[in-house]
C-alpha cells in the first residue's frame, strides 16, 4: 500500500470514528441533562474529549497528505503528532472540569428522573464504544498511526468507563452517597492519563526519539543477513507521524568497488521497506570493513620475497609482491609475475584490475598514475607513498603510520 492510500485510509477511519463518538457524546449530553444525572454528562464530556481527539487525528493525517516541496523535504507527517498534542490539551481541560464538578457531587444526592433510559445509555454507549476500539485499533495498526492507536485505547477505555457510569448511577438512584462524587474524580484521572500518554507518545515523535527497540533490532538482524554486510553501525530512526525515517552505516570490505557497494546499499533501502511497511526512507553510509589482518601489495623489479628491490612505478614493475601482516607482523607474503608490465598503453589500468582480484587492502608505491589511482580507490584501496626502495623498512614505516597517505595521483596518465 502507498503512502497516500495509506493516509487516506487512516483520515477514513478517524472521519468515521469522529461520527459515531459525535452521536454518543450528544446522546449521554441530552440525557444526562434533562435525567439530572453528572454522570452522564461527564461521560459525555469525556465523548467530546475523543472527539476532539479524533478530530486531530483526522486534521493531521489530512494535512500528512501533503507533497512534500523545498521547505518541507521531509513532508508533512508531523502534523499528526501535533494535533495529537492538541487534543491532549482538550482532554486535560475535560479531565479538570470533570473533577470539579464531581466534588461538588460529594455533598448532593441526586435525584433522577427518567431512570430506565439513564441506565440503557451507558449500556449501549459501551457497545458502541468497543467496536469504535476495534476498528481503530486495526487500521491505526495496519497503517502505523499513533494517534488512531492511541484513540482505540481511550474508546476502551470509554467500554470501563461507560461500565463504571452504569454501576455509579445504579447506586446513586438507590440513593447511596457519594457515588457520583466518587466515579466522576475517579473518570477524571482516568481522562488524565490517557491525556498524558497521548502527549508524550507525540512529544517524543517531534523530539526525534527512536520509536520502537522492536523494529530497530529487527532492521539490524536483516541488514547484517545481506551478503557482504560485515558490520553495522549508527543506526538511527525517528518517527514522523505514521512513517519513519533512518540512517545507518554498514561496512563492507576494503576491496569491494563503488559500484556493488551502491547496489548493496539499494538493496538494503529496498528489503527494509518491504519488511517494514512505516518506513519511509533510510540512508545507508558505506564504510570500509576494518580487521587486524592486512594485505599489502609493493611493486618490485624481481622475485626475491623481502629482499626484492622496489620499482619505481606501480604499473612498470615486473613483479607483484603480496604481503599479510597479522597485528603488524607478517604472517605471509608471495610474488606474482606482472603480465601486464611491458604493455604500451593503459598498463595502469589492466594491473588495477588484475590486483583488485588479489583483494588487497594497502599498496605501497612511489609512482601511480590517474586512473589506476581513481580505480584502486574506489575501490576502498588506500594508496601510500613510500620512502625508501627498501621493501622491509617500507612495511615498518607503514606500519608506524610514517607513510603519507595519497590523496591523488603522482602524475596525470600512465607511463
Amino acid at each position: 500500500m502507498n503512502k497516500e492510500r495509506i493516509l487516506k485510509k487512516g483520515a477514513r477511519a478517524a472521519k468515521i470514528a469522529t461520527i459515531a463518538t459525535v452521536f454518543l457524546a450528544i446522546t449521554k449530553g441530552v440525557i444526562g441533562f434533562l435525567s439530572g444525572s453528572l454522570l452522564l454528562v461527564a461521560d459525555a464530556i469525556h465523548s467530546a474529549v475523543d472527539i476532539a481527539a479524533i478530530f486531530s487525528s483526522w486534521f493531521g493525517l489530512k494535512i500528512s497528505q501533503k507533497k512534500y516541496n523545498k521547505k518541507f523535504p521531509y513532508g508533512y507527517y508531523k502534523a499528526e503528532n501535533f494535533a495529537t498534542i492538541i487534543a491532549s490539551f482538550f482532554i486535560f481541560y475535560a479531565a479538570y472540569e470533570i473533577f470539579l464538578e464531581s466534588y461538588d457531587k460529594f455533598f448532593v444526592i441526586t435525584d433522577f428522573k427518567l431512570p430506565l433510559l439513564v441506565l440503557t445509555v451507558p449500556l449501549s454507549s459501551a457497545v458502541v464504544s468497543y467496536a469504535i476500539a476495534i476498528y481503530e485499533d486495526k487500521v491505526g495498526k495496519e497503517i502505523n498511526s499513533q494517534s488512531l492507536v492511541a484513540n482505540a485505547q481511550e474508546s476502551k477505555v470509554d467500554v470501563v468507563s461507560s461500565l463504571v457510569i452504569f454501576g455509579g448511577i445504579l447506586l446513586a438512584y438507590f440513593k447511596i452517597g457519594y457515588i457520583e462524587g466518587i466515579v466522576g474524580m475517579g473518570l477524571s484521572f482516568m481522562i488524565i492519563k490517557i491525556g498524558y500518554q497521548n502527549a508524550k507518545i507525540a512529544i517524543y515523535s517531534l523530539m526525534d526519539a527512536s520509536p520502537d527497540k522492536e523494529l530497530e533490532e529487527g532492521i539490524k538482524e536483516l541488514i547484517l543477513g545481506i551478503d557482504d554486510v560485515k558490520d553495522l553501525s549508527g543506526l538511527k530512526l525517528r518517527q514522523s507521524g505514521l512513517f519513519v525515517f533512518g540512517e545507518a552505516t554498514i561496512k563492507l570490505l576494503k576491496n569491494m568497488n563503488v559500484a556493488r557497494a551502491h547496489d548493496i546499499s539499494e538493496i538494503i533501502e529496498i528489503k527494509v521497506k518491504e519488511s517494514f511497511s512505516q518506513i519511509d526512507a533510510l540512508s545507508i553510509h558505506i564504510e570500509p570493513y576494518k580487521t587486524d589482518s592486512i594485505k599489502l601489495l609493493i611493486p618490485v623489479k624481481e622475485d626475491n620475497g623481502l629482499d626484492s628491490g622496489i620499482v619505481m612505478h606501480f604499473g612498470r614493475a615486473k613483479y607483484l609482491l603480496f604481503i599479510t601482516l597479522e597485528d603488524k607482523k607478517i604472517s605471509s607474503f608471495y610474488v606474482k609475475e606482472n603480465i601486464y608490465f611491458d604493455k604500451d598503453i593503459q598498463v595502469g589500468l589492466l594491473v588495477s584490475r588484475n590486483v583488485l582480484g588479489e583483494k588487497v587492502d594497502a599498496i605501497l608505491t612511489k609512482e601511480i598514475g590517474e586512473i589506476a589511482f581513481h580505480l584502486l580507490r574506489d575501490s576502498f584501496v588506500e594508496i601510500y607513498l613510500i620512502k625508501v626502495a627498501d621493501v622491509k623498512q617500507s612495511i615498518e614505516d607503514f606500519n608506524q603510520g610514517n607513510l603519507k597517505k595519497l590523496e591523488k595521483s603522482t602524475h596525470l596518465s600512465n607511463k
